[in-house]
């Protein structure tokens, strides 16, 4: 009789024990990806000052008479795509 009753606490507890073991798994996989989508957002925003940088010397350099026009259509569309 003792241990029936033994084992239905056990699966009682059971359940405790599986949610937080399934919070836990969830909260590392969030920061996995939390972490692993920072850096991809930091390379695309490093990414977009080069090309503003680029562009502004584009502009000056048009500006300037250093380049023509087509000139600067031509590097515009190699920067931007």
């Amino acid at each position: 009789m003792m241990r029936h009753g033994g084992w239905n606490m056990m699966m009682g507890q059971g359940w405790l024990l599986c949610l937080l073991l399934a919070i836990i798994i969830g909260l590392v996989i969030y920061v996995i990806l939390k972490l692993a989508g920072s850096g991809s957002q930091h390379r695309y925003q490093e990414k977009r000052r080069d090309t503003d940088k680029a562009m502004e010397i584009l502009n000056q350099k048009l500006a300037s008479g250093e380049i023509s026009e087509d000139e600067y259509k031509r590097k515009k569309d190699l920067l931007l795509h």
